[in-house]
This record gives structure tokens, C-alpha cells and sequence, in this order.
């Protein structure tokens, strides 16, 4: 486990860029969703076995209840900047390598 703040700091500023500019959407009833996958060794992440349980088998939800949040939160007292991804119940990325970028959305759900 790493300090938020010093996870950031350790990034190469490519991927401190990416982080400060792109968003994660979590699953829709994140637990339930993820309640019939495989935990990592660790436990902080879900194996990708695309064994978690499909969207329309989950409890009613709505799209705009679920959760989209910035990669880097800013403390609203110190203005220290920090790194918190929860990888567990990660569904989409929205990735962009500047403010002013093109948004690149990673959904591991969509068949290529």
C-alpha cells in the first residue's frame, strides 16, 4: 500500500498526466457486480476471467446513478493532489493525456 499523494508523485509524468486529466467509471452495484469473480492474490483487484455478473442481472440502477470520478482528487484544505483508482469495481477509463485532449474511453464490456 502506497500513500495516494506518493503514488502520483512515482509516476513517470507521462502517466502522472494521463492520471490528472483522465476519469474511472465504477460498475453499477460495484459489490454485487464483482460478488462472482476472482480476487487478485492481494485482494486489490478482480482477475479478468469475465466471470463478474452481467449488468442486466444486477438490482435495478440507473445510467446517470452511476459513479464517474477523477483519477486525482485534490484536497480542498492543503490542495494536495492524490491518486485514488479503486481497481476492484473499475468498468470503463476515460483516458486523456491533456485537458484539451481527445478522450479515449477504455470499456473492457465492448467485443472488438
Amino acid at each position: 500500500m502506497v500513500e495516494g499523494s506518493r503514488a502520483l508523485e512515482i509516476l513517470d509524468e507521462e502517466t502522472r498526466n494521463i492520471a490528472l486529466n483522465s476519469r474511472i467509471e465504477y460498475a453499477p452495484h460495484a459489490f454485487v457486480w464483482m460478488s462472482t469473480a476472482h480476487s487478485s492474490r492481494l485482494g486489490h483487484l478482480i482477475e479478468t476471467e469475465g466471470l463478474e455478473r452481467p449488468l442486466d442481472d444486477l438490482p435495478p440502477w440507473k445510467p446517470e446513478h452511476v459513479c464517474i470520478y477523477p483519477m486525482v482528487w485534490t484536497n480542498p484544505v492543503t490542495g494536495e493532489k492524490s491518486l485514488q483508482v479503486h481497481g476492484q469495481g473499475a468498468f470503463k477509463l476515460y483516458l486523456k493525456k491533456a485537458p484539451d485532449a481527445e478522450e479515449k474511453v477504455v470499456d473492457p464490456q465492448k467485443k472488438l
